[in-house]
């Protein structure tokens, strides 16, 4: 699920478009378990410039969002992730507060637990994601490349290419002019 996960985030990134709000609540399974990636409300366009309105679910923000400083914004959909990945791993929430300003704080120190049954590999790959400091933070292409990710899959994720669409249908694509009955 995260490698299907990683590869949606990965498009929507292709496509200039940072998420904003990665939770579970956002994700979808089909009934063959396939990932869908949904409720992009908060989504927006992303260029080389720092996005400077922050949103999306507390427990689940970069520490630049809690904090609010400039960051490159798909920075802190890597952040999400990484809080995505823990709870699939360990059914635990990463950072719980009684209130906003104590989840903030732990938010913004990144420190957490790293449970015995997590295998290294997958540590190294939290630690990467869960990295305070947005400008070191990996980008998605390296995160594909991490061996975690690959490991047991056979292949190392790919980058999602759209096919082409080949002609239009007309039927779909010419205005219709008469009103729906």
């Amino acid at each position: 699920m995260f490698r299907q996960l990683t590869s949606a985030v990965h498009d929507c990134h292709q496509q200039g478009i940072v998420h904003r709000d990665l939770q579970p609540e956002n994700i979808l399974l089909h009934d063959d378990m396939n990932v869908k990636l949904a409720d992009s409300g908060l989504s927006a366009e992303f260029t080389d410039e720092n996005l400077t309105t922050f949103c999306g679910t507390s427990a689940y923000m970069a520490p630049e969002a809690v904090t609010f400083q400039p960051c490159y914004s798909p920075t802190g959909d890597m952040w999400a992730l990484g809080v995505i990945l823990y709870l699939m791993l360990t059914r635990e929430m990463l950072f719980v507060g009684h209130f906003y300003v104590e989840m903030g704080e732990l938010i913004v120190n990144g420190e957490f637990l790293e449970p015995s049954y997590i295998s290294q590999e997958c540590l190294t790959l939290l630690r990467k994601l869960m990295t305070v400091n947005c400008n070191q933070r990996p980008t998605l292409e390296k995160i594909m490349k991490d061996p975690w990710v690959s490991k047991d899959a056979g292949e190392e994720l790919r980058p999602y290419i759209e096919l082409p669409w080949g002609d239009l249908d007309p039927q779909l694509t010419e205005k219709n002019e008469k009103p729906w009955i």
